[in-house]
């Protein structure tokens, strides 16, 4: 999934985790790096999403965290505008 800047995709990956009734907190957000577990992360839950700025590609994306071997969460539904 791409998206043209990091306000579009936060806000994006904040509807989403609304619309489904997830809670998540923010651990890292610099200017070009967006990551967020599920706020039990570690414990009974056992996904994390990240969101990054592809030089290459000169646009956001969604990745899965590449550690997390058991990802619970479909961001396919996640909308790009």
């Amino acid at each position: 999934m791409c998206f043209q800047s990091k306000e579009v995709i936060v806000s994006a990956i904040k509807q989403y985790h609304i619309d489904q009734g997830f809670k998540f907190v923010v651990i890292e957000s610099k200017i070009d790096k967006y990551m967020v577990p599920c706020i039990n992360y570690g414990n009974d839950c056992h996904w994390q999403l990240r969101a990054s700025f592809s030089k290459v590609r000169q646009q956001w994306e969604i990745k899965n965290d590449r550690n997390t071997s058991h990802v619970l969460v479909n961001y396919s539904f996640i909308r790009s505008p």
